[in-house]
């Protein structure tokens, strides 16, 4: 599920000035040089380009070190080197039921990574409860300037709603209790648009280039990049597409409404069990795609795990039913891919035989309905989302401090 943290955005958006960016760049590419060599790889002047690293290192983006000239002879040469490792990002990604928590430097660099315990049945603790659970997983890492937090659901501006983390139809400014307690910037994002920006991190790509990402794991979503920009939607609801209807008995419902149909297993079952919906009735693409695994076990911790488990063990209804998952996921990313025409569509790599039980039977869906897009696994597996939210976290901190050093 989405988010619109359009403040958040503003920073990311705005620019330091050229000659500044042009030395940060460079003194990133070189991690360390002296002023001279930065002047010569800029081509700015010797004295614009020692301005801009007395400005840098007050923002704390680099340090002077004096280094010894050979021989020993004359006066030490003062070395600029950039400090990632002196701002520090912790993350948390909850849209798994165990939670995955990290430190990072500023760059993105993991340092530190640990599980966390489940997070399933925090809406049935209450709110207070719920955000002791995110403190106790952040506060793990004390030195960390910033964080970041992934979370099922919709999120705009932080405030988070439609969430199975918090009671389902109410929303909380989950920024603004956290940065409260925390005293320092909490970036929050869904945690499949953090997944989208890892990959498309990881990949090296840049705009023009678009991806589109493809979460199943505790519901259905998609993580859209295009124009090398992430995109959440003015509502925060960008690429929900496990709320799309299928077929046209969907609008022959009295009411479809968010506050009774979410995409955490929770709801799905919940609503797949009541007696105006069955396997072959449910009319939300998110929950047919489901319904046929939710024969198979009910196990709301780790569905995927065990129809697996069956279908290694030979287990032929299990194989049917992640036969019928493969055909709904292939036709929601059909639909997506024909609005969007994205350059790269990635599908989630977490449990073990993903390939062979998910990709080759979606691509091959995909063939059959004429689509021809490149489509891939994530190279990042399973740590994607964390990886996603520490990059959204530290960039997001690094441009705060380019505008320190302006």
């Amino acid at each position: 599920m989405k988010t619109a943290q359009r403040s958040q955005e503003k920073m990311t958006e705005s620019k330091p000035s050229p000659g500044l960016s042009r030395v940060y760049k460079a003194l990133r590419k070189m991690t360390c040089a002296t002023r001279p060599e930065l002047a010569e790889a800029t081509g700015l002047s010797l004295p614009a380009v020692g301005t801009i690293v007395e400005a840098l290192v007050n923002a704390g983006l680099a340090q002077l070190k004096d280094v010894e000239p050979e021989g020993r002879r004359g006066r030490p040469a003062q070395q600029v080197s950039i400090c990632p490792e002196e701002h520090l990002v912790a993350a948390v990604d909850f849209s798994s039921p165990s939670a995955q928590i990290g430190l990072y430097d500023l760059y993105g660099k993991q340092l530190q990574q640990e599980k966390g315990r489940s997070s399933l049945g925090l809406a049935e603790l209450g709110q207070g409860q719920a955000l002791d659970f995110i403190l106790e997983c952040l506060r793990k890492y004390p030195a960390a300037k910033a964080y970041g937090v992934n979370v099922p659901g919709f999120v705009q501006n932080g405030v988070v709603s439609h969430s199975w983390m918090f009671e389902f139809n109410q929303a909380i400014d989950l920024k603004k209790e956290l940065e409260a307690r925390l005293h320092a910037p909490v970036f929050i994002e869904n945690g499949v648009n953090s997944a989208a920006w890892g990959e498309y991190r990881t990949r090296q790509l840049r705009s023009p280039q678009s991806l589109v990402f493809l979460n199943f794991g505790q519901g259905v979503g998609a993580g859209l990049i295009i124009g090398g920009r992430l995109q959440r939607g003015a509502h925060g609801a960008s690429g929900e597409v496990g709320l799309m209807p299928v077929g046209i008995e969907a609008f022959d419902q009295e009411e479809i409404s968010l506050d009774h149909l979410g995409l955490h297993l929770d709801f799905v079952l919940t609503h797949l069990e009541s007696s105006a919906a069955t396997s072959m009735q449910t009319i939300l693409m998110g929950e047919r795609a489901f319904a046929a695994l939710m024969e198979v076990t009910p196990d709301l911790t780790d569905p995927f795990g065990q129809v697996v488990e069956r279908v290694m063990a030979g287990d032929r209804k299990a194989a049917a039913a992640i036969d019928q998952f493969n055909h709904y996921i292939a036709l929601m990313l059909t639909n997506m891919v024909l609005t969007i025409d994205p350059d790269f569509v990635v599908l989630q790599n977490s449990w073990p035989h993903t390939r062979e039980l998910f990709f080759e039977p979606i691509r091959a869906y995909l063939k059959k309905f004429g689509i021809t897009a490149d489509v891939s696994l994530s190279q990042v597996g399973s740590r994607v989302g964390l990886d996603g939210i520490a990059l959204l976290a530290a960039e997001s901190l690094e441009q705060g401090l380019l505008q320190k050093a302006r």
